[in-house]
């Protein structure tokens, strides 16, 4: 049975899977139908959360961006160092690698 989630709590799930998708298949080849079914959710409450697919692709890098920001802000030393290492990170290597 799915979970009841929060307004927030359920947009976080539906960026995290279209995130996971977009990664996986390209963009242009994920379909709002295999987020909504990553979602486990019906095509009514994701389009309340996203009008579109590009609504969505727009909120994760949003996301993406706000999370870097964060740490170039956060960044005590060089904010180049700390860059290379968040895209470390990102790419699933280790940090700095």
């Amino acid at each position: 049975m799915r979970q009841r989630l929060t307004p927030d709590q359920r947009r976080a799930d539906i960026l995290k899977h279209a995130t996971a998708l977009f990664r996986a298949k390209g963009f242009a080849d994920t379909e709002m139908e295999d987020i909504r079914l990553a979602c486990g959710m019906s095509r009514g409450g994701l389009y309340h959360h996203f009008a579109n697919k590009p609504a969505i692709l727009a909120a994760v890098v949003q996301q993406e961006t706000e999370a870097l920001a964060s740490v170039l802000q956060d960044a005590a030393g060089n904010p180049m160092v700390a860059l290379v290492q968040a895209g470390s990170q990102h790419l699933g290597a280790e940090a700095g690698i």
